[in-house]
């Protein structure tokens, strides 16, 4: 079970770099959203300051570990143990 510093620490990866590891190409903060289809617009911005993504057209938005949740189809747990694999 994870505690709360590590949750945390989970939720405090760098959104960018989550979303590059999950094979997202990132330029100036956004990137096509692989939510929708939608491969022309680049819809899915990345908020660094907030450490969170939002989609401008479909409206999925969340922390890192909503973007490994929703984008690998995860349940919590395992998000969670893959967000966890990545760090040192």
């Amino acid at each position: 079970m994870l505690g709360k510093d590590e949750l945390n620490r989970l939720r405090d990866s760098p959104i960018e770099g989550v979303a590059a590891r999950l094979g997202l190409q990132v330029v100036r903060h956004k990137c096509l959203c692989p939510f929708h289809n939608d491969q022309q617009h680049p819809n899915l911005s990345f908020h660094v300051r907030s450490n969170t993504f939002r989609c401008w057209s479909c409206q999925e938005h969340g922390d890192p570990l909503d973007l490994v949740q929703k984008v690998l189809g995860l349940g919590f747990v395992e998000a969670c143990k893959w967000l966890g694999a990545g760090q040192v």
